[in-house]
């Protein structure tokens, strides 16, 4: 009698249980990573703020030069008067400058708490969108700042944040003309996947 050579018809239990189990790992270990891309998604809506916070400060500098470029204070006038900054437009919104900047407050001095004026105008930073403060809002009690503009990605997650401090400029000194000392700097180190 002939010894018949039997192929082989389909896989056998063995082979379906490993590749089940395999399978079974890939779902519970990488299939959550691949898709789960929130932390990214924060992490790119914060560098977008980034860089128009950059552009708007860039281009308002720009436009504060072609008009003018008058530096405001408190009491550098004859006598000591207030001199106001030039304005600018931005967003159909006219923008106070600090240092020929933008400015944080909204009001051309380094002595406002109002989130809403200033960089957060010419950038078009919506509410809805972003946390925009005057303080760090990852730390309590609530210690407002004059110069420094705190932005976050939301409300839950207050440490995912950049912050623009305002230029500086010389202080004030009767019948005479300010000098800028620093421009605005924007720190955006924060913005990493531990925080976002």
């Amino acid at each position: 009698m002939p010894i018949r050579n039997r192929a082989q018809a389909g896989f056998t239990i063995i082979e379906l249980i490993v590749v089940i189990v395999i399978l079974g790992i890939l779902a519970a270990t990488a299939l959550p990573r691949m898709f789960d891309m929130s932390t990214q998604a924060r992490m790119a809506k914060m560098n977008a703020a980034v860089g128009s916070v950059k552009a708007a400060s860039a281009t308002a500098h720009a436009q504060w030069l072609v008009a003018g470029g008058k530096l405001g204070c408190a009491a550098c006038g004859p006598a000591g008067a207030v001199v106001a900054p030039t304005l600018i437009a931005a967003e159909g919104t006219n923008v106070p400058t600090f240092g020929g900047y933008p400015d944080v407050g909204g009001d051309g001095a380094a002595q406002s708490a109002t989130a809403s004026g200033g960089i957060a105008a010419a950038a078009n930073l919506d509410t809805n969108d972003y946390v925009v403060a005057t303080n760090d809002p990852s730390i309590t009690p609530i210690v407002p700042s004059t110069t420094t503009l705190w932005v976050s990605a939301d409300a839950a997650h207050p440490k995912c944040v950049f912050t623009y401090t305002e230029a500086t400029q010389s202080a004030d000194v009767a019948d005479t003309t300010p000098t800028v000392t620093a421009v605005p700097a924007i720190v955006q180190s924060a913005i990493n996947e531990t925080n976002c």
